[in-house]
């Protein structure tokens, strides 16, 4: 074991960085996962108006987010940006600085979760420091 190699690919002793990890790749959504969404963010308190919306390039996240841009719409929303990003990257600031160009009322991401743990360390490392809320 090369106990450099081992250290540069962990953050802490405990394990592995995630996006070191194997992931299966992101599954279609549900009609009843849009409508959590929707329901999450159209809430009486949420004060929700606008999103910027962040995906993957794979046909699941690109479906998934397509549809709650169609849905966000058709409830009276704005989306301010749709920003994609591949799975693995050179960089991760170009489409970090996409996602945070703008303050929106929230971040929607349909992402894999390696993916999705690459573009939010660019989010926050080079982007102005805003960081996703799970």
């Amino acid at each position: 074991m090369n106990l450099a190699r081992e250290a540069a690919r962990t953050r802490s002793p405990l394990g592995p960085r995630p996006d070191t990890l194997p992931s299966p790749p992101p599954v279609p959504h549900t009609d009843a996962e849009l409508a959590a969404l929707l329901g999450l963010l159209t809430a009486p308190r949420a004060r929700i108006g606008t999103v910027v919306i962040g995906h993957g390039r794979d046909a699941a996240s690109t479906t998934a987010a397509a549809a709650f841009a169609d849905a966000w719409r058709e409830h009276g929303g704005a989306v301010l940006a749709a920003v994609d990003w591949p799975e693995d990257a050179a960089s991760w600031l170009r489409p970090a600085h996409r996602f945070t160009a703008v303050t929106p009322d929230a971040w929607v991401v349909a992402a894999g979760p390696q993916g999705w743990a690459r573009m939010s360390r660019g989010v926050g490392e080079g982007a102005g420091g805003v960081h996703h809320a799970g």
